[in-house]
Formats: C-alpha cells, sequence, structure tokens
C-alpha cells in the first residue's frame, strides 16, 4: 500500500503560529511538575469523501503548577503507524490553567485507505523550573518518541514527563482519540410487479427493497462496492419512526436485495450503521400506500 502522508506531514499540518515565549510569575521553589487537565480532538469523528476535505481542532489545557511553560505541540499516530505533528498556540489562561489549540486540515487526496480508523492524538508541553532568560522566546517542542508510532505504555492520559529538546526542560503529555473514516453511501429502491405508477399496493403482498452500500476510496477517487457487511432494513408509519425490520448482507459489489410484505400504508429504507474505518450512511426512504 502506498504512503500518502507526505503533503499532510510537511506543508498542510504545520501552519498553527509558534507559542511565544510564556514566563509565569513563579520561582523555581514553588514549581512543582505540570499536570495536563483535559485533551480534545474534535470532531470526534470525521468521514471524509474521496476528494473531500475537513479539518480537526485538537486542544490541551495544562495547569502550570507555578512552572514555566515553553510552549506544545501535537502528535497524530495513524492506524499504519504513520505520524503527523502540528504546533499549539496558547489561546487563554485562567489562574494557573493555559490552554492551546491548533487545526489540522485534512484532505483525502492525502490520505490512504489503510489510513482510516481510530487516530492518536498527543500533546506534549515542554516545561521548566526557571523562567526564560531576559528577552528570550520558547518555541513549542516535538513530541519524544519513536516515529513508527509503536505507542508502548503511552496509552494512558499523560502526565508523564521526559527529557524535552531544550536545555533543562521537560515534558507533560496529554492524549486523546479522533475517528477519521471512509464515507459511506446507501442507496435502495423499492419495487414489486405489484406496485401501481403511483406505488399503491394491496395488502399483502410483497416488495422488494434492494440497492447497493458503497464507500469513498480515498486512493483512485469515486466510490467501491462494500461486500460483506450488514446493513439494516427499516420501516416507519407516515406518523413513526424509523425501525429496524431485519439485517440484511451485502454481497458482490455491495449489492443487497431484501423481499418483505406490506401490512400498512410507510416507508423503508437502508442504513448502514458504520464499522472502525467507515462512517454511517442512511439511504433516502421510498414510501408505499396499502390498500
Amino acid at each position: 500500500m502506498r504512503t500518502r502522508t507526505t503533503g499532510l506531514l510537511t506543508a498542510a499540518l504545520l501552519t498553527a503560529a509558534p507559542l511565544a515565549g510564556m514566563a509565569l510569575p513563579a520561582s523555581a521553589a514553588s514549581c512543582t511538575a505540570p499536570t495536563v487537565v483535559a485533551t480534545t480532538a474534535s470532531p470526534r469523528s470525521v468521514a471524509l469523501a474521496a476528494g473531500g476535505t475537513a479539518s480537526l481542532t485538537v486542544s490541551v489545557s495544562v495547569r502550570a503548577g507555578g512552572c514555566t511553560l515553553l510552549g506544545t505541540g501535537a502528535r497524530l499516530v495513524l492506524p499504519d503507524k504513520q505520524t503527523l505533528e502540528a504546533t499549539l498556540a496558547a489561546t487563554s489562561t485562567a489562574g494557573d490553567v493555559t490552554s492551546y489549540t491548533g487545526t489540522v486540515p485534512l484532505s483525502a487526496d492525502d490520505l490512504a485507505n489503510a489510513q482510516a480508523g481510530s487516530w492518536k492524538v498527543r500533546t506534549s508541553t515542554a516545561w521548566a523550573a526557571d523562567a526564560p532568560a531576559p528577552g528570550g522566546t520558547a518555541t513549542a517542542t516535538h513530541l519524544q518518541g519513536d516515529d513508527d508510532g509503536d505507542d508502548g505504555d503511552d496509552d494512558d492520559q499523560g502526565t508523564g514527563e521526559d527529557e524535552g529538546e531544550e536545555a533543562g526542560s521537560q515534558l507533560v503529555e496529554g492524549e486523546a482519540k479522533v475517528a477519521v473514516l471512509r464515507a459511506s453511501q446507501v442507496t435502495s429502491d423499492v419495487t414489486s410487479s405489484a406496485l401501481t405508477r403511483h406505488n399503491r399496493i394491496k395488502k399483502g403482498k410483497a416488495v422488494t427493497v434492494r440497492g447497493v452500500l458503497s464507500r469513498a476510496d480515498w486512493e483512485k477517487g469515486g466510490l467501491a462496492g462494500y461486500a460483506k457487511q450488514r446493513v439494516e432494513l427499516q420501516f416507519r408509519t407516515p406518523e413513526g419512526a424509523y425501525r429496524k425490520v431485519r439485517a440484511v448482507k451485502t454481497g458482490s459489489g455491495g449489492a443487497f436485495a431484501e423481499s418483505v410484505k406490506v401490512s400498512k400504508d410507510g416507508c423503508y429504507r437502508v442504513v448502514f450503521t458504520g464499522d472502525a474505518t467507515t462512517g454511517a450512511d442512511p439511504s433516502t426512504g421510498e414510501c408505499v400506500d396499502v390498500h
């Protein structure tokens, strides 16, 4: 499988402004290790169509503990162990807690299909007991760790400390997850030889709901049939909500067909509820008039 993260790794992600030096009014004697209050990535789930674009907002709040915070960066670890890096900028400070935020642009054209799934978002904030020298400027440090994305024991929400890149600095880390998925599409159609052109049918007759489940192919562009997947055939009355009738499995090319006997007026649709690599999608409902 070819690697398609080059564009994201170089120019696209490193767009957030660097953090200017921020010296908190505290002495080394009062400094305790900073802690991560919260790390978030939003939205929690993104479904990208072929050629589609979106963006993630990565945020982390750090309690300084009386220490000097030097800068914050983020590393995104993809399912195929590729990594992306971004710089976060300070957005607010309330008491001893400083919040940092950065925007990560996404483009399906830069992604491989194997990179769909759960992405780990790991933030790393450099800190030191001593403030930078007068007139000095601190910049965000990169995350420490192996580039192959092997997480080892780093799955826990982080307040761990590591050696930083700047002399005398250390790191406090946080972690979140975000799902970057291939978008899906479900089409369905209600057919029967007993249906009139106005979609009227006699009670007790059968209709067949047939269609195709597809999902985005980021590498080739467009859609590809998604076989051997479960979709739900659903029905609702004119005043009611959709409810599951039964599960149906897709066959070759993502095609499916299921027959049901009609007993009342209402609408049929088919829903794919999504999986670890592919987003959810409902088909458009088609209604029948039973007499």
